[in-house]
């Protein structure tokens, strides 16, 4: 049988409004085309995205503006997400694309950050899913700061978690998009959000390895993690002039909208299908 083609899309980092964009966009393409892709990209400059339904209520919005921050509400749920100096993924496919039959959301999540813990291993480092921790608890509550929380299928190391992966369903398809962090940086982070964080309970490439790793090998091993736990063939397949032409429409649309990023809403009050929370 032959390998399942998957469309490759690798971007230079981008602002966050511009990366929200391209991601529903390419989520859009999947579902007019019923073709997968895999998107790997990184930010510039630093941005936070809020849940689908959180209330910004968290996050000191003067702080963030006066500090460069941007705030971007995404399409997916759970709790707010710093991104700076990171490896980002995105990836559209069919339920059964993954492995063969229907799925449900619990099984999807699992097979997806299995993926995310095969790159992390590639890296030398013991990743395991939270819930085969016997001492970690998870799914007490949902917090507004994603990294301030753990659920079952989250990503620990050493006992903290790293990254937050998050996941919307519709139609037979799956979209789920993923952080992978590599710098942590504690002070402008406490300053744009109201709550308290506890820095102990995530952490980051470089603090883990003790030194900094190549953000172009870790691109590198996530495509291989891809290959390797799938059998798909990525070819790379950059956006074309018109494709962006419809990013920017988007973006006009929704993500460089006030009202969309701080309420949830257009003025045209759009409604975005309910999401799987990470």
């Amino acid at each position: 049988m032959e390998p399942l083609t998957v469309r490759l899309v690798s971007c230079a980092p981008r602002s966050g409004q511009e990366n929200m964009a391209i991601d529903e966009y390419l989520h859009s393409w999947h579902m007019r085309t019923n073709r997968p892709f895999l998107r790997i990209y990184r930010w510039s400059p630093p941005s936070i995205t809020m849940g689908r339904y959180q209330p910004v209520s968290c996050l000191d919005v003067d702080s963030c503006r006066a500090r460069g921050v941007s705030i971007i509400r995404r399409i997916t749920g759970g709790g707010a997400i710093y991104h700076d100096r990171e490896v980002t993924y995105s990836l559209a496919c069919g339920e059964r694309d993954i492995d063969g039959r229907p799925l449900s959301v619990v099984e999807s999540f699992e097979i997806m950050n299995k993926i995310i813990i095969r790159l992390y291993r590639m890296l030398g480092l013991p990743a395991l899913f939270a819930k085969d921790i016997p001492a970690c608890r998870t799914g007490v509550r949902r917090p507004d700061f994603c990294f301030s929380g753990n659920e079952g299928f989250d990503i620990l190391i050493h006992g903290m978690k790293i990254g937050g992966n998050a996941q919307r369903r519709s139609g037979g398809s799956i979209f789920q998009h993923g952080t992978i962090p590599l710098v942590l940086d504690e002070e402008r982070i406490r300053s744009c959000f109201k709550i308290p964080i506890d820095f102990r309970n995530f952490t980051t490439l470089d603090r883990i390895a003790g030194h900094m790793i190549n953000e172009e090998l870790v691109m590198a091993r996530l495509k291989d993690a891809f290959v390797i736990s799938t059998g798909w063939r990525l070819k790379p397949s950059e956006l074309d002039a018109d494709e962006m032409d419809h990013v920017r429409e988007i973006m006009e649309r929704r993500y460089l909208n006030e009202r969309w990023n701080l309420e949830g809403r257009t003025e045209d009050d759009e409604e975005v299908p309910a999401a799987m929370a990470q």
